[in-house]
């Protein structure tokens, strides 16, 4: 089912979430206030904010691929599964780690339904998570007030090189801001957490780093990172292999450090695939009158490589004032 929202513009939409099969986001929140205000950068609000997100991952029936925190936002890469009913054994389990008394508040089938829905939802998972957030850090830094500023920005992510492109771009987040030389350095990232062998938490590589076998996924990870980034490879590390090279030019990326820059469609592209993907998406739009006078992809080009989203970066500017809709494709 697709919620009608009427004529809508796509300046206007915030986000599309696909809820009837599993779907990939790339999402930002920044925080309000002071342009030169960083609260993130204290080592407890950090550590505050990653407990609160593995957290919520164990209620949502969500992964993440990727996340990285920053002085004053954050990146996560999360993965939704298709929406379900689940039992109320299952249900319960997952309630008890929001609420001490879940029978108080699970108190008819009508609650039980809308609670199974919401851990399906990234709105929810995305509200859920900077609410509580919001209230530790007022309470321990006694202030008032919003903490986030506009509404998180969401990007949904076409299966395949586009998921991959979003996880290497975020974990070069700190590399782009020169605050460390390398990604795996930043310790509040899941660059830092798969080096070092800490990203039990986390997807597996395997789901979304393509690799001709299982033993090498993680070195063509690391590969794909520096090169990406531009990051010279360690000397234990190798060469970066020729096969790497070879595939990262067929797809246009023929120079090293092509992420060493801001990339905006990452954040305001709306949705970032293959221009097949975007295509349909485009013919969805239309033929349900969301969207009319777009007929082609939007087409950014790195070097020589082209990466499709849906919107333009000419809508950037109205984003954060008009981006107050979503669209939900799928069963609800």
């Amino acid at each position: 089912m697709i919620i009608d929202l009427g004529e809508v513009d796509l300046a206007r939409l915030s986000r599309i979430k696909i809820l009837d099969e599993t779907a990939w986001y790339h999402v930002c929140a920044r925080v309000a206030g002071w342009l030169d205000w960083y609260p993130l950068d204290d080592p407890a609000a950090r550590e505050e904010l990653q407990k609160l997100i593995k957290k919520y991952l164990e209620v949502f029936c969500c992964e993440a691929a990727a996340f990285c925190l920053m002085g004053n936002h954050y990146h996560l890469v999360l993965c939704f599964q298709p929406f379900k009913i689940l039992s109320r054994e299952e249900l319960y389990k997952k309630a008890k780690i929001l609420y001490k008394n879940p029978e108080i508040v699970l108190l008819s089938d009508r609650h039980w339904e809308r609670f199974n829905h919401r851990i399906f939802d990234l709105s929810e998972f995305m509200r859920s998570l900077q609410a509580e957030y919001a209230r530790w850090y007022n309470k321990n830094h006694h202030r008032r007030g919003a903490l986030w500023s506009e509404r998180f920005k969401s990007v949904l992510l076409g299966n395949g090189e586009s998921v991959l492109d979003a996880v290497l771009y975020v974990e070069l987040n700190p590399v782009r801001a020169g605050l460390v030389e390398r990604p795996e350095d930043w310790r509040w990232s899941s660059a830092s957490h798969r080096f070092l062998a800490k990203d039990q938490w986390l997807l597996p590589l395997s789901e979304f780093c393509p690799s001709a076998a299982k033993a090498k996924v993680k070195s063509t990870y690391h590969h794909l990172l520096y090169y990406r980034g531009g990051v010279q490879v360690k000397h234990y590390d190798g060469v970066i292999p020729e096969i790497i090279l070879e595939s990262e030019a067929s797809r246009g990326f023929a120079h090293p450090g092509v992420f060493s820059s801001r990339l905006k469609f990452f954040s305001n592209g709306l949705v970032l695939g293959s221009e097949i993907q975007i295509r349909e998406w485009i013919s969805k739009f239309r033929k349900k009158f969301y969207y009319r006078r777009r007929k082609r992809p939007v087409v950014h080009r790195i070097g020589n490589a082209s990466i499709y989203s849906l919107r333009g970066q000419r809508y950037q500017q109205t984003d954060s004032i008009l981006g107050e809709g979503s669209i939900c494709f799928g069963n609800t």
